[in-house]
């Protein structure tokens, strides 16, 4: 069995002592602990995911990827390239990454409509492979 973290904006947000909550936080979990960063949720916290992944190296394997205006909690998802997020930016900001998840919380668009958008808008840009 392997344990991960995911993370929320509040992580991101929180400071204590000059350091945000997400560095207190990884800086005290072991290393076999796999990271899986929302890179929406680290937008909303204030913060520019494709920086956070960088400084991961290879303690990073999966991010989320979701799109929208990065206001708050209850935010509507958006098709990818229409919200806030540079998702080329974040898919290829960390080599160590082994997958990149489409990731959708709620909408204004139909659900499987929008997922088949942000599957053709990876593939379309070459930032992913698709079915082999």
């Amino acid at each position: 069995m392997r344990i991960g973290y995911h993370n929320h904006f509040a992580e991101f947000r929180e400071v204590f002592g000059g350091r945000r909550a997400y560095d207190i936080l990884l800086g005290e979990l072991d290393r076999a602990v796999v990271v899986e960063l929302d890179t929406y949720w680290a937008k909303v916290g204030g913060t520019d995911p494709t920086k956070v992944l960088a400084s991961l190296g290879k303690r990073v394997e999966f991010i989320h990827i979701k799109d929208g205006p990065g206001k708050g909690m209850d935010d509507f998802m958006v098709p990818y390239g229409t919200g806030v997020i540079d998702v080329p930016g974040v898919v290829c900001a960390n080599p160590a990454v082994k997958w990149n998840l489409v990731e959708m919380d709620r909408s204004h668009y139909d659900m499987f409509w929008l997922l088949g958008n942000c599957y053709d808008y990876l593939i379309g840009r070459g930032l992913a492979t698709g079915r082999r």
